[in-house]
């Protein structure tokens, strides 16, 4: 049976969501391109960026599906992205300058 367009929507925008997890976790925030994250997901870098926009989008999307309608404040948002990256990534200035948004 065919899928809805709202079903397919759902379905990528959860796998592009994991995939940023992912690559995050392996490779740490400054691996996190949309090109990386399309390819990991199975999709295309438009189909990411046309999701998200930005970094900043990543990181409202990642909180509000960890967190739902209770999403915190973007200082603890920040603090748990964090939590995905390499210790040598958050000590960067890279990393603290990639989270400034």
């Amino acid at each position: 049976m065919r899928r809805s367009q709202a079903e397919r929507r759902d379905e990528s925008q959860r796998r592009l969501l994991t995939a940023t997890a992912d690559v995050v976790a392996a490779d740490g925030v400054a691996a996190a391109t949309f090109d990386a994250i399309g390819r990991a997901a199975g999709y295309s870098r438009g189909l990411a960026t046309q999701r998200f926009g930005s970094k900043q989008g990543l990181i409202e999307a990642l909180t509000e599906r960890q967190w739902g309608d209770n999403s915190p404040p973007r200082e603890v948002a920040v603090k748990h992205v964090a939590l995905f990256a390499t210790p040598a990534t958050v000590s960067s200035r890279a990393f603290q300058r990639e989270l400034a948004f």
